[in-house]
């Protein structure tokens, strides 16, 4: 299936956790996607505005995140920095409205509200033609269902969930046993475990899985996010992967080995204990 490239637009001091969560839905939603979001794409001593426009030019279609300072002005000129002819997010959008073939979805995040065409510079005036689409994050899993719905009609994608991939299998997962119940209830006793429970299965076609299960709650969607992005990246060091799902400023967690037929081993109680002392780190809500 030939791959397809999205380009995320957004203003970083603006939109910046919603367009590092969206990569992440449009990777777990979307088959054969490669998401293009700035500060996860550009490595170091590279050239960041040809790196930029060349994603552009690849582009399957663009989203530009449209938070409540999309427009904030500049201090040094008192006005917005979308009228600023060198202005990125300007640069981004403009380059994108031009190009016949390309396609713009404005997203509104934040609570934000969609700019008339009075409030932006003349070459970005035919946004305010395009039909917008809101998340909220008070019912963000559903909003996003609906925004990956909409982009894989629009654009001939495939949905992750009609056509699910699972991992290659991996050998010395296949081996890993399942931690006995003594040594279970041992790890859940322990301090470092606290808040994790066993979960039983939900799947009439694997009735014996188990679930390590916790529900995180952050003090802000962008301390969820950030939490997720930490824990991504030792999940890809580690090659053992959580289902999680998020909403809003909460996440919920489950773990299990899938090579070891969805039973709880060692790499699980591993994760579980790293999960905690991020999230600490972080700061979790109180409640």
């Amino acid at each position: 299936m030939r791959e397809s490239h999205i380009f995320v637009s957004y203003r970083r001091d603006d939109t910046a956790p919603y367009a590092l969560a969206l990569r992440r839905e449009f990777e777990r939603c979307l088959l054969s996607s490669q998401i293009f979001v700035d500060t996860q794409r550009i490595e170091a001593a590279t050239q960041w505005p040809v790196v930029i426009m060349e994603a552009l030019k690849r582009s399957r279609f663009v989203a530009v995140l449209i938070g409540p300072n999309w427009l904030a002005p500049n201090p040094e000129t008192n006005s917005p920095r979308l009228f600023d002819p060198e202005d990125w997010v300007f640069k981004e959008v403009k380059f994108s409205l031009e190009q016949k073939s390309r396609a713009v979805v404005p997203i509104l995040v934040g609570g934000a509200h969609f700019p008339s065409a009075h409030d932006l510079p003349k070459e970005l005036t035919s946004l305010t033609e395009i039909q917008a689409f809101s998340i909220d994050t008070r019912d963000w899993s559903n909003d996003v269902e609906r925004l990956c719905r909409s982009i894989a009609n629009q654009f001939g994608l495939r949905l992750r969930q009609d056509e699910f991939e699972y991992p290659r299998h991996d050998e010395f997962k296949k081996k890993t046993p399942a931690v006995s119940d003594d040594r279970l209830t041992q790890a859940l006793a322990e301090r470092e475990m606290e808040g994790w429970e066993v979960e039983g299965s939900d799947d009439p076609n694997n009735p014996t899985r188990t679930w390590l299960v916790k529900k995180f709650k952050f003090k802000s969607f962008s301390h969820a996010m950030k939490f997720m992005n930490a824990i991504a990246e030792y999940c890809t060091s580690l090659d053992h992967h959580p289902r999680w799902e998020n909403v809003f400023d909460e996440i919920k967690v489950w773990l299990s080995t899938w090579d070891a037929g969805h039973k709880v081993t060692e790499m699980d109680l591993t994760l579980a204990v790293h999960m905690n002392r991020v999230a600490q780190k972080i700061g979790t809500k109180i409640s």
